[in-house]
């Protein structure tokens, strides 16, 4: 989402005090300008919303300013999420054989081989673990990129007519 606001402090104040308020909070944010006449500020900021908040969220978001922008998708990650957690359980499984094959060794060759796998397995679960738990929070929050600029005045966006382009153009010129 991009919105255009005159008031800049007052709306990235309000900003952070709905992400906190819908349980969420600021994944990243940067901030370009110094809000000088000619050096306008510019907020591009990601927050995470819990994902049953998000529309909520967003309709909130009408405040901070004119929206310029905005545009929406969604990824589907169930059979990423299926694939890994096959892979976790087989991971499991390999790591128990090799336990028991561990206890069973008689000689020190086999021992360390034994170990070797072993370890790599464990670096394996690990890895799909992360991926499992990164799943999880994409499932559970929804991201949220929003732009902030500052900007001397807000012309309203014009509705796609004709006339609306032609006025809104005309606002434009009359003020730069």
């Amino acid at each position: 989402y991009r919105y255009e606001t005159e008031k800049f402090d007052d709306a990235y104040a309000y900003l952070k005090k709905q992400i906190g308020a819908y349980g969420g909070y600021i994944a990243s944010s940067d901030l370009t300008g110094n809000g000088s006449s000619t050096d306008y500020r510019t907020l591009y900021l990601t927050a995470r919303i819990p994902a049953e908040k998000s529309d909520a969220f967003i309709s909130e978001m009408g405040s901070l300013g004119t929206v310029v922008r905005q545009s929406e998708s969604a990824e589907d990650v169930t059979l990423q999420y299926s694939d890994t957690e096959s892979r976790i359980k087989s991971l499991k499984a390999e790591q128990e054989s090799l336990n028991k094959l561990l206890e069973q060794a008689d000689s020190l060759e086999t021992i360390i081989a034994l170990q070797d796998r072993l370890t790599e397995v464990r670096y394996e679960l690990e890895n799909y673990q992360s991926r499992i738990k990164l799943y999880d929070d994409l499932i559970s929050y929804s991201t949220v990129d929003i732009c902030l600029e500052e900007v001397n005045y807000t012309v309203e966006v014009d509705n796609g007519t004709f006339f609306s382009r032609v006025i809104t153009g005309l606002e434009r010129s009359i003020r730069d």
